[in-house]
């Protein structure tokens, strides 16, 4: 279905538990994290952003956690993501790091905490980690496109 009917049922479902009297934490985060993947497909970033920090709040102040690890993981990478383009690094580095603890097989974490080091003029930690995901990902065209903003910051030599 189009995001808009993504959004709608997904909301309903979220006013639906709000009623309920025996509804988890966790069941409310996963459908806001879900809501807020389908605001993002239809372009609502700042409501995608909101229904992410809820997502987040619930995870923090609540204990709620996703059905697996992998799942948890992605949250806080797209947490992470946001709060990176907010400018507010520190707790993005956190979320991310925390995600990759998660799912240490992530190529697509490892390049968002690259380019998050690439931001905080850490050019050694940002190689290291671009490195790393070239060993995990050698055809991904977004190791290479991080490994050229590397490269035109002269912190990597051509091999």
């Amino acid at each position: 279905p189009p995001p808009s009917l993504q959004i709608e049922q997904i909301t309903a479902d979220l006013d639906a538990l709000s009623s309920s009297s025996s509804s988890s934490p966790s069941s409310r985060l996963l459908l806001l994290f879900e809501r807020a993947l389908a605001f993002m497909a239809a372009d609502s970033f700042k409501r995608g952003d909101q229904d992410l920090t809820e997502a987040l709040r619930l995870v923090r102040e609540e204990g709620a956690s996703l059905p697996t690890s992998g799942e948890q993981s992605r949250l806080l990478s797209w947490a992470g993501t946001f709060l990176h383009l907010k400018h507010e690094l520190d707790e993005a580095r956190k979320l991310l790091e925390e995600s990759s603890r998660l799912d240490p097989s992530s190529v697509e974490v490892l390049i968002k905490r690259g380019c998050l080091h690439l931001d905080r003029s850490e050019m050694e930690d940002a190689k290291v980690l671009c490195d790393r995901a070239r060993e995990m990902a050698p055809s991904s065209a977004f190791v290479y496109l991080w490994r050229c903003q590397l490269w035109m910051c002269g912190k990597m030599t051509e091999e």
